[in-house]
């Protein structure tokens, strides 16, 4: 629940900001309609690949960015990954558990793009920084698994470099994000988990394919000039 209402006060926050900018632009006879149209929200999707298994997982984010300069974004980024790392079999051959990794992270980012007016295709690169708030869990395969469990959580800062592209509104990127190695918890805190191996701590880094849209701003193919 907590973490829940810090992704919902992140998203007031920013939708907030660009309101009291609109209301300041709507009322200042010099910002013209290119300057109003410098804000723009995205939505993102897509599938997240650890370095430490095959398995992978999803993530999702909302940013809000705001154009700095013709080409050069700049924002805050509120996302959540859900990763399945490894599993561990018993002797007949059945799965005995699944490590997971549950992290919220929190960033302010910049993209700089690669567009000539007036095509609709755009590359881009960007790095972000920012708070990886991360639950590192080892869930057995029986017994009693209560859902949403207050899971013992870990802060570590972090950053993520990307490069893709946009068409018009269309977004799609390539991220790495680096995380610090964290402990690996059971679901009752305890660390390591006695009924595991290896008890060596997984990487919290990986690879993630994403695709998303955005709104507000102007369109790749619409005039950028100032």
């Amino acid at each position: 629940m907590k973490k829940v209402q810090f992704i919902l006060s992140c998203i007031i926050f920013l939708m907030t900001s660009n309101i009291a900018f609109c209301q300041e632009s709507h009322d200042d006879e010099f910002i013209d309609n290119v300057q109003r149209h410098r804000f723009r929200y995205g939505l993102n999707g897509g599938l997240a690949f650890p370095s430490s298994s095959e398995i992978g997982g999803y993530e999702v984010d909302f940013d809000a960015r705001y154009r700095v300069l013709e080409k050069l974004y700049v924002g805050a980024r509120i996302g959540i990954t859900s990763i399945v790392k490894d599993r561990g079999t018993r002797g007949d051959g059945d799965i005995h558990y699944f490590t997971s990794s549950e992290i919220i992270a929190a960033l302010a980012h910049s993209d700089y793009y690669f567009n000539v007016y007036p095509s609709p295709f755009s590359p881009f690169a960007g790095l972000g920084f920012g708070l990886y708030d991360i639950s590192n869990i080892a869930i057995r395969t029986f017994g009693d698994v209560v859902k949403d469990r207050n899971y013992a959580v870990e802060y570590k800062f972090g950053g993520v470099i990307r490069g893709g592209f946009e068409y018009k509104r269309l977004r799609v990127a390539l991220e790495y994000n680096l995380i610090p190695i964290t402990k690996l918890y059971d679901q009752d805190k305890n660390s390591p988990p006695t009924y595991i191996k290896d008890t060596t701590p997984r990487p919290n880094s990986y690879l993630s394919l994403r695709v998303g849209f955005f709104i507000g701003g102007r369109a790749w193919g619409d005039d950028h000039r100032d």
